[in-house]
């Protein structure tokens, strides 16, 4: 079992506790606040629609400069895994995106997880090819934003999601998250110094239950997705995706907890030889 925590919204000091005493499974409240974070120094409201602004990846300029960087030493393992994902699948090499160079790659100590990629992430539909913040959509700008208002390092983080290949429509469905939980396994394999998982939506918490990790040292967090539709779904999906992120910057503001090698992600399938 990893250390489940689920985030809420009553009123607190405005940040969340992540002492490692705290018994598993036991909710943690956070607040979100409209005045200056004394941590962070920047406001922890949450940003409008209309503060969306263009994102990074709508210069090619941009993304071919990124694509060039795909063989350096922290991403090339995980540019090695979205191939032999493509390849599984029936797919062309670059099909299953790649992860931003930008980010920590497999230094990563924290992962965000969400469904399936996007029509800005995916080739096919003239994305960038790329996992990332800096796309160019709605979901990767509301990420972006969050990361610039908590002081988020994305030299420490890495975006993936449970179903890593092209889904036969916008959202996944069971049978492909079914399919797709032994590369969430082989992701977390190649990822030495994780610490924290967070869930965005609920198709990543379904694909990580699938996936069936064993890892007692993870903490994992869930929010919704960063979407206009997973926002929009239910009041206050915008308020807790902010406490999600901040709690996230909290967690790492702390010295790491990992620094080299550790158990495969799930037991049995090392035993089968998977």
């Amino acid at each position: 079992m990893n250390r489940r925590v689920r985030l809420g919204t009553s009123c607190s000091n405005g940040r969340p506790n992540m002492k490692d005493d705290l018994p598993r499974g036991r909710p943690i409240t956070v607040v979100v606040e409209q005045h200056t974070n004394p941590v962070f120094g920047s406001s922890s409201a949450v940003q409008p629609e209309g503060d969306l602004v263009r994102q990074a990846h709508a210069d090619p300029i941009v993304v071919a400069a990124k694509h060039a960087r795909l063989r350096e030493h922290h991403v090339a393992p995980l540019v090695a895994l979205a191939d032999r994902i493509a390849a599984a699948e029936g797919l062309p090499q670059g099909a299953v995106p790649y992860p931003d160079p930008e980010f920590g790659g497999i230094h990563a100590r924290a992962l965000f997880l969400l469904d399936s990629p996007g029509p800005r992430a995916k080739l096919e539909t003239g994305g960038s090819g790329l996992l990332s913040i800096d796309n160019d959509d709605p979901s990767a700008a509301r990420a972006h934003t969050a990361y610039r208002t908590f002081r988020i390092d994305r030299g420490l983080c890495l975006h993936w999601n449970v179903c890593p290949f092209p889904t036969a429509k916008d959202q996944s469905s069971t049978s492909e998250r079914t399919r797709a939980a032994r590369y969430t396994r082989e992701l977390l394999d190649l990822l030495p110094r994780l610490e924290l998982v967070t869930l965005l939506g609920r198709a990543a918490e379904d694909g990580w239950r699938r996936a069936d990790i064993r890892q007692n040292h993870l903490v994992v967090l869930d929010g919704p997705h960063p979407s206009n539709r997973g926002i929009n779904a239910v009041a206050g999906n915008a308020e807790r995706f902010q406490s999600t992120m901040r709690a996230v910057a909290v967690h790492l503001a702390q010295p790491p907890r990992l620094s080299g090698n550790r158990p495969a992600a799930h037991s049995q399938d090392a035993a089968d030889g998977r």
